[in-house]
């Protein structure tokens, strides 16, 4: 994502935790809790909102937004500084941030989460059914290149990759029902040890909640994923 804005990168990080502080629930709102794991015959299933969409697309609108409302307000800032010498470039940063930056990203939100469908994952033993609204993904485990499951965070998503195609929900930014939060659980014991058995390797991330399963390119068995209306 380079040529992205440094200032948009920077105003995306704080305010995306400010955004998580405001959405922690107060104590007169109702208990909110997080997605859990139902049991099935064949695996287990979760039930989610979420929004279809690209994590590199949702980044560029963000920090592109947030970097143009910004910078406008600071350089009017700095324009006030320069005529008056009354504004510091901290100052200056922090109002472009508090005043701009994070309407406009709570905006961007807003208008986003008008996307929000009813989503399913459900692992089985040999393959990953995840349901969008009305359709249907069926992505076998030799099929899948890259899993990444983050559980909290505006990120909180799942990104199945193949050869074919990729396929992202993004859960934290998406309109959840009032008792529930934008989330996921952790992926099970059983579930992980079904990925390994299929070649598909835990990676060591930094980012918490976060867990990425990655396998070497010669064990993938190929086939197009299934889309079923």
């Amino acid at each position: 994502m380079a040529g992205i804005p440094a200032v948009g990168w920077m105003w995306l990080g704080i305010i995306s935790r400010l955004s998580s502080l405001a959405g922690q629930p107060s104590a007169k709102a109702p208990e909110r809790v997080a997605p859990v794991w139902e049991e099935q015959p064949t695996g287990t299933l979760v039930r989610f909102a979420a929004i279809a969409m690209a994590m590199r697309t949702l980044i560029v609108i963000m920090v592109a937004t947030i970097a143009a409302a910004g910078s406008l307000t600071a350089l009017a800032l700095i324009a006030a500084d320069y005529h008056l010498g009354i504004v510091s470039v901290r100052f200056t940063l922090i109002v472009a941030g508090a005043l701009v930056a994070l309407p406009a990203y709570l905006f961007i939100k807003a208008r986003l989460s008008r996307r929000t469908v009813p989503c399913t994952a459900a692992f089985t033993q040999t393959q990953l059914l995840v349901t969008t609204g009305a359709q249907q993904h069926v992505f076998r485990y030799g099929q899948i290149e890259k899993l990444l499951w983050r559980c909290t965070s505006d990120y909180a998503r799942i990104e199945v990759h193949t050869q074919d195609s990729t396929l992202t929900l993004i859960t934290g930014i998406a309109k959840a029902p009032r008792t529930v939060l934008g989330q996921l659980p952790a992926l099970s014991r059983r579930t992980v040890r079904s990925l390994n058995e299929a070649g598909l390797a835990k990676e060591r991330t930094k980012r918490p909640g976060l867990t990425e399963f990655r396998r070497a390119p010669s064990t993938i068995t190929g086939s197009k994923d299934l889309l079923r209306p």
